[in-house]
């Protein structure tokens, strides 16, 4: 952008380095799966010599899963482009995947497979994995299922709580012209395997509260004594201890009110937490949980034996929720939640939009490219 030296010797440190407000008034800088600018050295450095004398429309930083399709896009889209990375190699952490894209909404590829179709150069010889009903989608379901609380795992638990609806709502706007635009782009899909990896919680789980704004609270794992015994726990201090992590109570009720006299953040009244319990117990005596879809091949217990316990369950993230904070249009926003102009980001290095695989990162640089490109027009 600017045509001067960085290292001469008379400048001030102003002058030596480029200005980033400039920089980003200048271009759309798209940043990705790395901070958009660095501390400067403050010694002359090879690096800090070179004379800078590139002008593009759209500077993308980081040629991974997000920085990828960005520059792809926005090349599309008319736009000049320069991609800058500091590896050797392109495709930043993707290299290390195993190539899961999680996509969806009706997408190109749930039609193909919908319909039992294959692809039209013959790559795909075998039937669909997914049975048809499984493969019904649209932007709303798939919206609904990364930010409905009331939508938990087999494991009871609300994966998805944290996301930003705003966000969420335009990836999930955006997912199904991704598909088209890397098929577009050559890129091939097998047969689709795995769909909404939730299901509807037939219990109470929020009880006093409304959606959006659910009452947020610990999870707890409640089990019996004979757990205990079965699995040969101990559940003595050190292993346990009184600091609100962990409850033992001759009855559930009493259990429940330990819960909640004992731990600040438990802000649900535990009301149907008894009723959770004799609601198990009944599926536990006729083999078969509805609610969770386990069947005689799933260990089930009964919850009977006092006393009883609660330990809170830790919930361990592999995928980091914080990063850059970004509106619905992929832009940056400041610690005052203003736009920062020019400036964009996805994928690893923003927040708020909890999801493995591909698909979140290779939406989030097409939102961002859109967006720039639209916004220079």
């Amino acid at each position: 952008m600017s045509k001067n030296k960085v290292g001469d010797s008379g400048s001030t440190q102003d002058k030596k380095n480029l200005n980033r407000r400039n920089f980003i008034k200048r271009s759309a800088a798209i940043g990705v799966g790395t901070a958009a600018f660095g501390t400067a050295s403050t010694g002359p450095t090879q690096a800090q010599a070179m004379t800078w004398d590139y002008e593009a429309d759209i500077v993308v930083l980081g040629a991974g899963a997000t920085g990828l399709p960005a520059a792809i896009r926005a090349r599309d889209l008319g736009a000049s482009v320069i991609v800058v990375e500091q590896n050797f190699d392109i495709g930043g952490t993707m290299i290390h995947s195993n190539g899961n894209v999680s996509l969806g909404g009706g997408d190109a590829i749930q039609l193909r497979d919908l319909a039992g179709k294959n692809d039209p150069e013959g790559l795909i010889t075998v039937a669909p994995v997914e049975r048809p009903e499984a493969m019904q989608d649209d932007p709303d379901l798939l919206f609904r299922d990364q930010t409905d609380w009331t939508v938990v795992n087999t494991g009871a638990k609300a994966m998805y709580r944290y996301n930003n609806r705003e966000v969420l709502r335009a990836w999930a706007d955006n997912v199904a012209p991704v598909r088209q635009f890397l098929l577009d782009n050559y890129v091939k899909f097998t047969r689709i395997s795995g769909t909404h990896g939730a299901i509807d919680a037939a219990l109470a789980i929020n009880e006093g509260s409304q959606p959006p704004h659910f009452l947020p609270g610990p999870i707890w794992a409640i089990f019996d004594q004979a757990a205990v015994d079965r699995a040969q726990w101990n559940v003595k201090p050190p292993y346990t201890g009184d600091n609100g992590l962990f409850f033992k109570a001759d009855t559930i009720e009493e259990l429940a009110a330990a819960i909640r006299a004992g731990n600040e953040h438990q802000k649900v009244a535990l009301t149907y937490l008894k009723e959770t319990v004799a609601r198990w117990n009944s599926f536990v005596a006729k083999g078969a949980d509805p609610d969770f879809e386990r069947g005689p091949d799933a260990p089930m217990h009964a919850i009977a034996t006092p006393p009883f316990y609660a330990a809170r369950i830790i919930i361990e993230w592999h995928d980091s929720c914080g990063g850059l904070r970004i509106n619905g249009k992929a832009q940056v926003l400041d610690m005052k939640g203003q736009v920062i102009p020019g400036l964009y980001a996805g994928g690893e290095a923003t927040g708020a939009h909890l999801m493995h695989g591909l698909g979140k990162c290779c939406t989030h640089g097409y939102m961002a490219a859109s967006n720039a490109v639209d916004e220079r027009a």
